[in-house]
């Protein structure tokens, strides 16, 4: 799904696309590879002078645009859709580090600005490694730095480069000319040009000092922050151009009859594509608000940002050139050349790997439940809110019931019901004309957050999370006084009657059939999977009313059936994790008044559909995903595990997953509170936080070691976790509320247009 744009932003976007075409290209860079030039046109700065790209994050009172990260970001972004290979992000760095330098490099800085001269910082002086290695620096006879700077973009046509020198106090961020250094042109893969500066001996005047001592490390870390979300921007563009030309090329190729798009394992590929160019995209731009916020997280969010984008960018490249066969492995097609942009500009200032270590030790530094960012940031009131929350839940909650591997009972689970029902807390979305909080958005979210952290047992979902929104909106006025109130005050419990033995992931093809006879519906079926349908007072249920209807998906009603209505059979099924919880239920001539159908005869699947969406949207929170990291953490840090290098770089990557994923939810509820649509494609947030869900699962028993297959109590009474029964139970994660395969097709054909 695209980010959230203001007027001004989509005009730099726009405006930067048409950049990228005047720019960039298969052709360019080619002929970047074969020809024997500097690697830059004569009018590649001046026209990004020109346009503003160079001095977007200047001050205006230094001559820029005095915009922040996200613009950058935009632009970069089109540059990577483009394959432009003018230095862009260093470039717009050098000025920024030039504006904060102070007033005696104003003459450069508008030059720089206008592009009549380029300043690129020159910070890496190893290949291998993105940490801070800043090059000597001799106070002696003067200042004077020696140092072998590598991968400097653009390097033989700077005018001077920024230089990271010395240690602590003596530290500084220093300006040297070109002429003062010894360059080495070089070239990428895709044919773009870098180099190494050699400096030897140099001498630094006063005059060439932009920054000191902690000032100079604030700057360090405020560039390194802006370039790493610069070139993870420019990848997300990369793959996003990549998997548009190869879903292009897949509409159009046919084999066997028929349009390579329409190929189920194709199409799983593209989607397996799709998810990761808009976690990277979520999470890059996400970063670039704390970054613009100047938010402590917002250097370490950088690096998290490249660490994700860099092996994804290569991923999805890789894909690409598979789905094309023979022809992605030619010169002549395009989309060999997004692999090699996406080569060297993952490579640029530290590979991913090194800034999933510099995450790491920053992720790992402190167990406190903050170091996982949320990508939201509460209001005064929310702040207010989230405390009083917290608050009444370390009380509330016993601890029997907190941090359970699997669901509870009904028993419990009821009882946790009431106790939110007497705060007035359990049906957060629902109107106050029927008991609910009437919460905003960002309180709902708080509340889930917090239930998360504490490790608050599930209450049954059918009732107000399913069932309760679609009588508020389908129900007739009699069908809420009856339902609504036993609801919300956990009177009544309710289960779903939707999957059959031959329609679970196929669910219009359910046979459950009704049949009028005067007043009444008579029903004759089975369901099956019916979450505590052997102890349910009521059931919704989809029946066939209409055999005859041309599309399995019409002739189908949603109908209220109670429970203690003669000729109904359930019988319970134990799942994996040992949970009394599934049930097949059993319709037998069962008469059910039709007062009891909600919304119109013949017309449920619009109802069931509605319902649906509810669930998934509800399974894109990345709470369970946070809170199960935190667990494993805590694991990890308690019996040594997290000493283990293996173990430490698989949670990072799970821990980056959970930041994407967290990122995406930010940006859905920004979408959903700006008043905009959310459409189909949001739906690649169930798919990862399930999937990831499940992942973490597996990482928690490897955190738990030779202990992790232990036959536990559900509840142990030294307070100790059940990691087997959290194992099995994430096992369902990726089948309810419809299988992540059903959801491959779902966003295949009605986001990708694959059919």
């Amino acid at each position: 799904m695209q980010i959230l744009l203001n007027e001004d932003q989509t005009l730099i976007q726009e405006s930067a696309q048409r950049f990228g075409a005047d720019h960039g290209g298969g052709d360019r860079l080619r002929s970047l590879r074969d020809g024997g030039g500097t690697g830059l046109e004569p009018q590649d700065l001046p026209d990004a002078g020109a346009d503003g790209w160079l001095g977007l994050m200047a001050p205006e009172a230094a001559g820029g645009a005095g915009l922040g990260a996200k613009e950058l970001c935009l632009v970069a972004e089109q540059a990577g859709r483009a394959l432009a290979t003018l230095p862009l992000v260093p470039a717009a760095a050098g000025v920024l580090a030039l504006a904060e330098g102070g007033e005696e490099f104003s003459d450069l800085l508008a030059r720089a600005i206008a592009g009549k001269a380029l300043v690129v910082p020159a910070l890496q002086t190893d290949s291998r490694d993105g940490a801070e290695n800043p090059v000597e620096l001799r106070v002696s006879d003067g200042l004077r730095i020696t140092g072998h700077l590598t991968t400097v973009p653009g390097a033989a046509n700077a005018d001077a480069f920024i230089v990271d020198a010395g240690l602590d106090e003596t530290r500084m961020l220093v300006l040297v000319a070109k002429d003062a250094a010894s360059i080495t042109p070089q070239r990428a893969i895709d044919g773009s040009p870098i180099g190494t500066v050699d400096l030897k001996d140099v001498a630094i005047a006063k005059t060439d000092i932009l920054a000191r001592g902690d000032d100079a490390a604030l700057l360090r870390r405020r560039l390194d922050t802006v370039i790493q979300l610069g070139h993870a921007a420019e990848m997300i563009g990369i793959m996003d151009a990549a998997q548009e030309m190869t879903l292009d090329y897949l509409k159009t190729r046919e084999q066997f009859g028929r349009n390579l798009s329409a190929f189920q394992a194709l199409q799983h590929q593209a989607v397996d594509n799709f998810m990761e160019v808009e976690a990277s995209r979520a999470l890059v731009y996400e970063a670039a608000g704390y970054c613009d916020r100047d938010d402590a997280y917002a250097d370490w969010l950088a690096s998290a940002a490249k660490a994700k984008a860099g092996p994804a960018v290569i991923q999805v490249c890789n894909s690409c050139i598979q789905l094309h066969g023979a022809i992605g492995f030619t010169d002549e097609h395009d989309i060999g050349l997004y692999l090699k942009r996406a080569m060297a500009v993952a490579a640029l200032n530290g590979p991913p790997a090194a800034h999933l270590k510099r995450y790491a030790e920053h992720a790992l530094s402190s167990r406190n439940d903050t170091d996982i960012p949320s990508f939201r940031v509460d209001t005064e009131e929310e702040t207010a809110f989230r405390g009083a929350v917290r608050g009444w839940l370390e009380g509330a909650l016993p601890d029997r019931l907190r941090n359970l591997p699997t669901r509870p009972n009904a028993e419990d689970s009821m009882w946790w019901h009431k106790q939110l029902y007497d705060q007035g807390w359990i049906a957060p979305a629902w109107p106050k004309e029927w008991q609910g909080m009437d919460g905003t958005l960002s309180e709902q979210i708080i509340l889930a957050d917090e239930m998360a952290r504490i490790g608050a047992p599930e209450i049954s979902a059918q009732a107000i999370g399913h069932l309760g929104p679609i009588l508020l909106r389908f129900g007739n006025e009699e069908q809420k006084k009856q339902h609504l109130p036993g609801m919300v005050a956990g009177d009544v419990l309710w289960c779903q009657g939707y999957s059959e033995p031959g329609a679970g992931s196929d669910l219009a093809s359910l046979r459950t059939a009704g049949v009028i006879d005067g007043d009444e519906l008579v029903i004759n079926g089975q369901k099956i999977w019916t979450t505590w349908g052997h102890l349910a007072d009521w059931i919704f249920a989809l029946v066939r009313t209409d055999p005859d209807a041309p599309r399995k998906q019409e002739g189908i009603t949603f109908i209220l059936i109670d429970m203690k209505t003669p000729g109904i059979t359930a019988r319970g099924i134990q799942t994996l994790p040992d949970e009394d919880e599934y049930a097949e239920v059993f319709f037998d001539d069962v008469r059910v008044p039709l007062s009891n159908i909600v919304g119109e005869m013949n017309k449920g699947w619009g109802v069931a559909t509605a319902l649906l969406a509810n669930e998934r949207g509800g399974s894109a929170n990345p709470k369970n995903n946070v809170q199960a990291l935190r667990r494993i953490k805590e694991k990890a840090h308690a019996n040594g595990a997290i000493e283990d290098a293996a173990f430490r770089e698989k949670l990072m990557r799970a821990e980056l997953e959970v930041l994407a994923i967290s990122a995406g939810f930010a940006q859905v509820v920004a979408t959903y509170q700006a008043g905009g649509e959310l459409g189909p494609d949001s739906s690649y947030l169930k798919l990862l936080g399930t999937e990831n869900e499940q992942r973490l699962a597996d990482l928690m028993i490897e955190a738990y070691g030779s202990d992790g297959a232990l036959l536990l109590p559900h509840k142990p009474e030294d307070g100790s976790f059940d990691a087997a029964s959290n194992f099995l139970r994430a096992r369902r994660a990726t089948i309810a509320g419809g299988t992540s395969e059903i959801q491959r097709n779902i966003i295949a054909r009605r986001v990708l247009d694959m059919k």
